[in-house]
Order: structure tokens, then C-alpha cells, then sequence
């Protein structure tokens, strides 16, 4: 069917079985970290831990001031 011009010859690609090798984008040392981000990181888990520890004991209770009126009709 080539022969007769119904199909044309096209070269046909598997791109499945390519494994490319993963380039590390530095040497062996990138296990160390920078100061900088060792404080990021023990200030975000600060912050998350406080931001828990009020969620839990509902802190957002003490800024709602309708527990705190008093009248003089009571």
C-alpha cells in the first residue's frame, strides 16, 4: 500500500524505554545546608507549634468581648 501512495513511510519514535540519567544540580556535599536555612527552618516549626497550640486551646476566644460585658439589666 506504500507502493500505491495510500499510507507514507514515517518514522515512528518510543520515547517509553528512554531513561534519562537525573543530573545533580551540585556536588557531593549537597547534604549540607546553609545557616540560614537551618534558622528558617527551626522558626517556621516555632511557628507552627504556636499557631497549634492556640488553635487547640481556642485563643481566639479571648479577643470575643461578648463573654466579657456586664449590664446593668442582668
Amino acid at each position: 500500500m506504500v507502493k500505491w501512495n495510500v499510507y507514507k513511510k514515517v518514522r515512528i519514535y518510543d520515547y517509553q524505554a528512554i531513561c534519562f540519567e537525573e543530573v545533580s544540580p551540585s556536588g557531593p556535599a549537597n547534604f549540607r545546608t546553609s545557616p540560614f536555612h537551618t534558622l528558617w527552618r527551626v522558626l517556621a516549626w516555632g511557628w507552627q507549634h504556636l499557631v497549634a497550640f492556640l488553635i487547640n486551646f481556642e485563643f481566639n476566644k479571648i479577643f470575643n468581648l461578648e463573654w466579657a460585658v456586664a449590664t446593668a439589666e442582668y
